[in-house]
């Protein structure tokens, strides 16, 4: 007579033999036991081991948790065996790691475009529309040079690019070539202590600060949100047009250098370029002091705000970039430690891995900043520091590549 325990089915013990089904990591065992029967090895033993049979993937038996098994583990056929899966055969899909032979072009176990691997396993290539990072910052649908995103899916000097397919308009910024070098970065006492020796290879930078005329474009785009303006007007009035970006926080400044397929300074980049690639100047122009004739600092703006970039020629380095001191100050890659102790020496930014919240660098000065302290913010060595999502009518940004 049946009598059912629970997930068991079990004979009256004098039948002779019991039969369990037991599921384990989806692989299923049949153990045969023994109550008052036999097993082949013989009678009455009741602490005689249970046989166990397992279910196995490739056996060419179809069985129970496989949706096929062809006789074998080829994971690139119409049956793989998903080893992630406790080695269980199933049918081939978009996105199970395997590359189905005939069907996949690729298969990177997502369904995710923009890795090389399409969400329909194909493999994405520049040209296709969909831009695949890191390789591509840009992707237009063709390979054609001259219209914003190069042959090689790169965003073109002097371009800004967004969207699948990607979109280019020009900018308008003037890049400037900054050769690299050897330098000794930083002073002997506070924040930018010690001095060490940095090595950079050749950049090139932003003549300018980022104006507001060219963060509009971003803006237009859809690329970029708006800055926090408040100063009189709106930022978008044409007479601010070539006024520098203030406004825009950290996270903001990164997003437009990113759609202009370049990148904030790092903090090493920054002061090489500064300083006429990596001169002992005490300022951008030199080591004569600062005032109006060189610099938009406290009391030489007109409007006691921001002016029009490269407004004070005189104090532009050796090879032409405007307003490295005063007018707006401008964020850095790097994260703001309060030394240079365990700094990078290859010119690449500081960073703290995940990216938290931690203050970025800011440098330069800005119009608020006094003249009158010897090596003040103006100093071309000078550093501050602000939170990643500050958005301050003092600080603005450019871009490398």
């Amino acid at each position: 007579m049946w009598r059912h325990r629970g997930k068991e089915n079990s004979l009256d013990r004098q039948s002779g033999a019991r039969i369990e089904s037991v599921w384990r990591n989806s692989v299923f065992l049949v153990i045969v036991g023994v109550g008052l029967g036999c097993l082949a090895s013989g009678c009455g033993d009741k602490n005689t081991e249970p046989k166990i049979v397992w279910d196995v993937c490739g056996n060419g038996v179809l069985e129970h948790g496989e949706s096929c098994d062809d006789g074998n583990l080829d994971n690139t056929d119409d049956c793989p065996d998903d080893a992630a899966n406790g080695g269980t055969c199933q049918d081939p899909f978009c996105g199970d790691g395997f590359v189905w032979k005939g069907h996949e072009e690729c298969d990177d176990g997502n369904n995710v475009s923009g890795d090389g691997c399409s969400e329909n396993c194909e493999q994405e290539v520049c040209g296709d529309g969909v831009v695949t990072s890191p390789v591509e910052n840009c992707d237009d649908g063709n390979t054609t040079p001259g219209d914003g995103c190069s042959e090689n899916c790169r965003i073109e000097l002097d371009w800004g690019c967004a969207g699948e397919p990607s979109h280019c308009i020009q900018v308008g910024i003037d890049w400037v070539d900054i050769s690299g070098g050897r330098f000794q970065m930083g002073t002997d006492t506070g924040d930018a202590s010690p001095k060490h020796e940095v090595t950079l290879a050749s950049f090139k930078i932003a003549r300018s600060e980022v104006t507001f005329g060219q963060y509009k474009k971003c803006v237009d785009e859809g690329f970029c949100s708006e800055p926090l303006y408040l100063d009189n007007g709106q930022w978008t009035d044409p007479d601010k047009e070539n006024i520098p970006a203030f406004g825009v926080s950290w996270a903001q400044a990164r997003a437009y250098c990113q759609w202009a397929g370049s990148s904030l300074p790092s903090e090493a980049q920054w002061e090489y370029a500064a300083r006429s690639e990596g001169q002992t100047f005490t300022y951008p122009w030199g080591n004569e002091p600062a005032d109006c004739d060189h610099v938009v600092a406290v009391g030489c703006s007109p409007t006691g705000s921001a002016m029009d970039v490269c407004s004070k020629p005189a104090g532009n380095t050796v090879q032409g970039l405007c307003d490295m001191a005063g007018n707006v100050a401008e964020w850095t890659e790097d994260l703001y430690w309060y030394n240079y102790v365990g700094a990078p020496i290859d010119g690449s930014p500081r960073l703290d891995t995940p990216r938290l919240s931690q203050d970025r660098v800011v440098r330069g000065g800005d119009y608020m900043t006094s003249m009158s302290e010897v090596l003040g913010y103006l100093a071309t060595t000078r550093r501050d520091s602000h939170g990643p999502l500050a958005q301050s009518s003092t600080i603005g940004f450019r871009c490398v590549r």
